[in-house]
């Protein structure tokens, strides 16, 4: 099976030796990466810097980091590694200095570059002392950098999730702790029961977070900063009760000014029905306003009305929050989406 990216809502196809570049409505053009027999395994561009993007690919045994500095119209090969699976793709603070994570032997490794991507070094993060994952903000509304880590800890929790910001003037993260917490040892922001699906930093002092689990595991938390600490709260969304044992899956919202809009898939029976909930008063208060086409299994909203939805085979969009969804058709098997901006979706597809 050979895999191909696909570039949507008017911009391009980007095909792999071995790949045929497909159109689908309203797409047009396509653009190539300098290697031969490469498998793309992620893809990732920047919301900041919408042309910058950065695509882990794998040739043999070997797995290669490529960057775009024009929005895909070219690709250039930065750095090469036997050693090192991708894992989350990077993010850049600067054109030179960024960071990534990658799995190193068993274990996941927080890694920093200052020369653009060619050299790596791994960069401490503690806590955690062993990284299950790293995660960058689906959305930053602050101008300070921020990063999530996942894994288990010295002091008793099976694993736990820990907010880090960055300082600039010493080249450091730092760890937000519990409020209340003595600081020493380290502890983390929150015990972890259910798995992330991503967070969001709606200004420099609340953030939220997404996740994925049985029952009330999986759901929406709001943390409030202040200095080094952090208070974590559960949010209620209508329509999910906290007796219920079906799997949930909640997505970090997406803010602009006081409006947000949350999407979750929940599975009642043997059936994933998506739900979109929406505030207007900054995440107060949240309410029931759609549903995500069927049969969805994954959707994503990119501002409080324009959003995406999927499936293996399908995708749908809506301009107007949820209210209606247009359908076309991928040209593969969709295996992973980026969506930069309203204009801007990279799927990743397998096409046989």
């Amino acid at each position: 099976m050979k895999k191909c990216i696909w570039a949507g809502v008017a911009l391009s196809v980007l095909s792999l030796a071995g790949c045929k570049a497909a159109n689908s409505v309203g797409m047009a053009g396509h653009s190539s990466i300098n290697a031969r027999a490469v498998v793309p395994t992620a893809v990732r561009f920047s919301p900041a810097h919408p042309r910058h993007g950065w695509l882990w690919g794998r040739s043999g045994r070997t797995n290669i980091l490529f960057q775009t500095k024009d929005g895909g119209a070219a690709w250039q090969a930065v750095s090469r590694s036997r050693r090192a699976l991708p894992h989350e793709i990077p993010q850049f603070r600067s054109s030179s200095h960024g960071w990534m994570s990658a799995v190193i032997g068993q274990h996941v490794t927080f890694l920093r570059t200052t020369d653009g991507g060619r050299q790596w070094h791994a960069q401490s993060l503690r806590p955690p002392n062993l990284l299950a994952s790293v995660v960058f903000p689906r959305q930053n509304l602050s101008p300070l950098h921020w990063l999530m880590a996942e894994g288990p800890l010295l002091f008793g929790a099976n694993s736990a999730w820990v907010l880090y910001r960055y300082e600039a003037r010493h080249h450091q993260w730092h760890s937000l702790l519990p409020a209340g917490s003595p600081g020493a040892p380290a502890k983390p922001t929150a015990t972890l029961v259910a798995s992330l699906t991503g967070f969001t930093v709606q200004n420099s002092q609340t953030a939220w977070v997404g996740t994925s689990g049985n029952g009330a595991r999986g759901g929406l938390d709001r943390i409030q900063i202040r200095d080094y600490q952090a208070n974590v709260h559960a949010v209620s969304l209508p329509g999910l009760s906290p007796h219920s044992t079906s799997e949930r899956d909640i997505d970090p919202p997406v803010f602009k000014g006081a409006k947000g809009v949350v999407v979750g898939m929940v599975d009642i029976g043997s059936v994933a029905i998506g739900m979109v909930w929406t505030t207007h008063n900054g995440g107060a208060t949240w309410k029931k306003a759609a549903d995500l086409p069927k049969p969805a299994t994954q959707g994503q909203f990119v501002t409080t009305r324009v959003g995406f939805a999927w499936n293996d085979t399908q995708w749908w969009h809506t301009q107007n929050g949820g209210r209606s969804w247009a359908m076309s058709k991928p040209p593969g098997q969709i295996q992973q989406v980026d969506i930069v901006n309203p204009h801007n979706i990279w799927i990743l597809t397998a096409s046989g």
